[in-house]
């Protein structure tokens, strides 16, 4: 790992040694992070997430990185927390502060078909989201954008991710003491989201996660005095729900 670390460009008269060698590496890492049981090994995974670490930092890997584990994450059902802990790693530790933006842009450019047709792949991808967004918060805050967009698709299972990684944001973000005025017009438009998921979707699964939401910032003590009027006529409306799913909740 140490030698990535080095500037190895030196070694070389050419850059396409240099990049050949990296990728070699790189790819060698990837092949590891796809076998399930080498990923679970307490030595193997964070030597990978270091080393990948190096080269993504030092070699300027972060745009190749971001589209080669979204790929891997439409293929492999047991990468979703291990990648995110990896992405955490990486932009903590060795300062890849665009990689979630790119990562999420990536993300975004899936078509809704193919979370429609793929399920075992849209639930990796949604636990993947949401195990990030617990991970960096602020940094899926910053990129929410790319995220909502797929709040209007047909999907519920990328819905019910999304309104999950909204009541993340709210309770670790927006749920603080002394929010300036930005702040709290991002709480309240997230907030108004979650109502009109739990109001007004057509899938019982999403009015019921939804509402989950809701409850959850209730007993954690994050949802705003002004709003709870507000939740009390939404929780007696859907007592009359025709899903027992929503009514039981």
């Amino acid at each position: 790992m140490n030698i990535f670390d080095l500037d190895i460009h030196r070694l070389w008269n050419t850059q396409l040694v240099e990049d050949e060698l990296t990728c070699l590496v790189a790819n060698i890492c990837y092949k590891v992070l796809e076998d399930p049981v080498l990923i679970k090994s307490k030595l193997v995974k964070p030597a990978v997430f270091h080393l990948l670490g190096c080269i993504i930092r030092k070699h300027n890997q972060s745009l190749g990185a971001s589209l080669k584990l979204v790929q891997m994450l439409q293929h492999f059902e047991h990468l979703a927390l291990p990648v995110a802990e990896a992405v955490q790693l990486w932009v903590v530790t060795y300062k890849c502060k665009s990689l979630v933006s790119e990562i999420l842009r990536e993300l975004d450019h899936i078509p809704e078909k193919e979370f429609m047709r793929d399920g075992a792949s849209t639930k990796t991808i949604c636990s993947f989201i949401l195990e990030l967004a617990r991970l960096l918060p602020d940094a899926v805050l910053i990129n929410i954008s790319l995220l909502l967009t797929r709040m209007d698709e047909e999907s519920y299972l990328m819905r019910n991710s999304v309104l999950s990684v909204i009541g993340e944001i709210i309770m670790q973000c927006l749920s603080k003491e002394g929010l300036d005025n930005q702040a709290k017009q991002a709480r309240d438009q997230f907030l108004d989201i979650l109502y009109d998921h739990a109001n007004l979707d057509v899938n019982a699964f999403v009015r019921s996660r939804a509402l989950h939401i809701w409850l959850n910032l209730v007993s954690q003590e994050h949802l705003p005095v002004k709003r709870c009027s507000e939740l009390a006529e939404l929780c007696v409306r859907l007592l009359l729900d025709k899903s027992n799913l929503v009514r039981k909740v």
